[in-house]
């Protein structure tokens, strides 16, 4: 996810060991019935970490720290800027709030389009 702000936002996913590549070729060839190359086991691989810190932030995001003091005063800067007006801070967060949702479901559908992509190639 590109960042275009002061807020650090998304996952931070390392590269997958030996093992975690070879586990995820042959779980791709059981449940798919193709072998995928090693530059796709480690892209499948992270992409499906990603997905699944996705899903747990989607989880996450009706608590009340998900979203930082800093995410909301970014926001109410941000509508200040591009829209001339000022919101409260608790206008804020629930802006916020809103956002994250759809940048969930939105980060969500890339990586999946992503990942049967791969599978795509194979079949």
């Amino acid at each position: 996810m590109k960042n275009t702000s002061n807020i650090d936002f998304g996952p931070q996913i390392p590269e997958p060991t030996e093992e975690e590549v070879k586990e995820t070729i042959k779980n791709v060839e059981e449940k798919y019935e193709i072998i995928i190359s090693k530059a796709d086991a480690i892209k499948y691989t992270k992409l499906t970490n990603e997905l699944i810190w996705w899903f747990a932030t989607e989880k996450r995001s009706d608590l009340p720290e998900s979203i930082t003091e800093d995410m909301a005063k970014e926001i109410q800067d941000m509508v200040k800027k591009n829209r001339g007006k000022s919101i409260t801070l608790e206008e804020a967060y629930s802006k916020a709030r809103e956002s994250l949702v759809l940048v969930t479901a939105s980060e969500k559908d890339r990586v999946a389009n992503e990942i049967r992509e791969i599978i795509a190639k194979y079949k």
